[in-house]
């Protein structure tokens, strides 16, 4: 895997990495324990297809918090696992946005 160089096409407290596409990740995120909010949406690098967020202080932000986050995520994904951030809940709405 190459690592993506530029600052600005991976959120703070990620690693990102391009692999070889086709059905395996195109570009590939990975955020552990540094992040205590989901990143922005610009935050993301383009053609973010897979997301790997393992940061269980999470859990302590407030439903309307994880659901902006979540609805921040770029539409780009096939794989997000969120399985180590212990949401415990999501919101009422799920992640999805309303226009998809």
């Amino acid at each position: 895997l190459q690592l993506v160089a530029a600052k600005r096409l991976c959120p703070s407290g990620c690693k990102c990495s391009k692999g070889p596409g086709g059905g395996d990740c195109g570009v590939t995120a990975t955020c552990r324990n540094l992040i205590t909010g989901f990143p922005k949406r610009e935050e993301y690098p383009e053609g973010l297809d897979c997301l790997f967020i393992h940061s269980p202080k999470l859990r302590n932000l407030p439903m309307d918090q994880k659901e902006a986050g979540l609805l921040e995520m770029p539409r780009s994904l096939r794989r997000l696992d969120l399985s180590e951030s212990r949401l415990r809940q999501l919101p009422g709405g799920g992640i999805l946005p309303p226009q998809l």
